[in-house]
């Protein structure tokens, strides 16, 4: 198993190296793990690219054809209504693909929030 892969985080042995295209366009490697689907790092662990050409690896998730849900622009990002920051069950709160500005935006309104920001 290489070196930067924590099997603490899934049960899981049998790993390969995949890639996530961003909303930008950009790949990020990742170690899955072959059984349940999983980053073996963790959720948004992304790998050094080390040398390696990760636009040869095998596509786990591809948002580069993504729309904001509140002005339909191209290129969203994924977003957690609850930042995983601020609650410990993000999770199990809805999600929703936003363009930069809007994800941003609703970033400054969560942190103006006295109780939330930290």
């Amino acid at each position: 198993m290489p070196e930067w892969v924590d099997p603490t985080k899934c049960l899981h042995h049998a790993t390969e190296l995949v890639r996530t295209i961003g909303a930008n366009g950009k790949s990020f490697a990742w170690e899955r793990c072959a059984a349940c689907q999983k980053n073996m790092n963790g959720v948004g662990v992304w790998l050094p690219h080390l040398g390696r050409d990760v636009d040869t690896l095998p596509v786990a998730n591809d948002y580069s054809d993504t729309y904001c849900a509140v002005c339909s622009a191209k290129g969203a990002e994924l977003h957690h209504w609850a930042p995983k920051a601020l609650f410990d069950d993000a999770d199990k709160w809805p999600t929703a693909m936003l363009c930069v500005y809007h994800h941003e935006s609703w970033h400054r309104v969560m942190n103006r929030v006295p109780q939330l920001a930290r």
